[in-house]
């Protein structure tokens, strides 16, 4: 979460909205851009509902992010992560009325390292439900 709050301020700071920087032609440029709304820009302009649902949602992974945690490393990790992206996201909801996007890969929607943090731990989660479900297929049988 600092780590994104550090980027957004450099490139708000050096950088012009829609402004690119190119750091590998054709592939990846930072471009600062300004997003109302969640994920690829849906409900965009509903600043204050997507708010109310990250604080909602930060409260509940705040609940059980300390039972994950003592259950499994990779699973406190993987929550950790997404409540650090969420936070992230929030602070910039918060404080400016829309999320700070910068990373730029060409091929793809531009996002912030908020994003990446978040799609991480669901992405480990997701692994961690798979193999603990496998785990206990195996041990019944």
């Amino acid at each position: 979460m600092i780590a994104d709050q550090l980027i957004k301020y450099v490139v708000t700071a050096r950088t012009l909205l829609h402004q690119s920087i190119v750091l590998f032609p054709g592939f990846l440029s930072i471009t600062h851009i300004r997003n109302s709304g969640a994920a690829f820009s849906m409900f965009s302009g509903h600043n204050a509902i997507l708010a109310l649902i990250g604080i909602t949602f930060i409260v509940f992974i705040g609940y059980y992010l300390p039972r994950l945690a003592r259950k499994s490393l990779w699973g406190g990790l993987s929550v950790a992560l997404i409540m650090a992206g969420a936070l992230g996201n929030l602070i910039d909801r918060m404080m400016r009325g829309y999320v700070i996007d910068y990373i730029d890969v060409k091929w793809f929607s531009i996002f912030n390292l908020a994003d990446v943090y978040i799609n991480i731990g669901v992405a480990l989660l997701i692994l961690l439900l798979i193999f603990d479900r496998r785990k206990q297929t195996s041990t019944k049988g």
